[in-house]
């Protein structure tokens, strides 16, 4: 959850640029900050996208906005999610090693527990048989289920095999690559939003 909001210092400030419009205050900081909202939004979706190998996510579609009112100056840029299967990011399979990259800065890494020497793979973990009761958009009713993911094995046996997973939506939106990177933009932007909408009222 990320939120923009005005402090009381910076209410008295723009107050005294207003003078005789200054009871119009609350009306411009609810705008300004609404702006800066809608703006950071789309700022942090591109964002995300240039930094993480994650295929076939909307984040801007993933974040929801609960603007600011007169009464309430503040407005949250929110997201929920679990974390994302590995299959979603950039994924190389070799014959006897599974790499996986995240970061598209980064590179691919095996994926491995190095202490028991236990590799990763790549398989349909579906179970044996199993048919699609009813038609959705991965297949028609009937048609044979398929469940494609990275694994890896608790241990040396055969049994007990665990799904890996990355980084969620809201957790990479709210990384110190992506929105940590972007707070000295916002707070400008901010600023420039509320100059502008204190020039459009005294204009008028």
């Amino acid at each position: 959850m990320i939120t923009y909001k005005i402090e009381k210092s910076a209410l008295k400030d723009i107050k005294k640029k207003l003078g005789n419009l200054s009871n119009k205050a609350p009306a411009v900081l609810k705008k300004a900050v609404n702006d800066t909202a809608r703006q950071a939004k789309k700022q942090l979706s591109k964002k995300a996208k240039e930094t993480y190998t994650v295929k076939n996510a909307n984040f801007n579609a993933e974040m929801r906005l609960k603007g600011a009112t007169v009464g309430n100056l503040e407005a949250t840029i929110f997201s929920t999610g679990q974390p994302l299967p590995l299959t979603r990011f950039k994924v190389s399979k070799g014959k006897k090693t599974v790499k996986v990259q995240i970061l598209k800065k980064g590179s691919l890494k095996e994926l491995v527990k190095k202490r028991r020497n236990i590799k990763a793979f790549v398989n349909n973990i579906a179970k044996s048989g199993q048919v699609r009761k009813k038609s959705t958009a991965k297949g028609v009713k009937g048609s044979a289920v398929s469940h494609i993911v990275v694994a890896q094995r608790e241990g040396k046996s055969r049994l007990g095999i665990n799904e890996k997973f990355g980084n969620s939506i809201p957790a990479m939106i709210g990384s110190n690559r992506v929105y940590g990177e972007l707070q000295g933009d916002v707070v400008e932007l901010l600023k420039s939003n509320i100059d502008k909408h204190i020039s459009v009222l005294l204009e008028e």
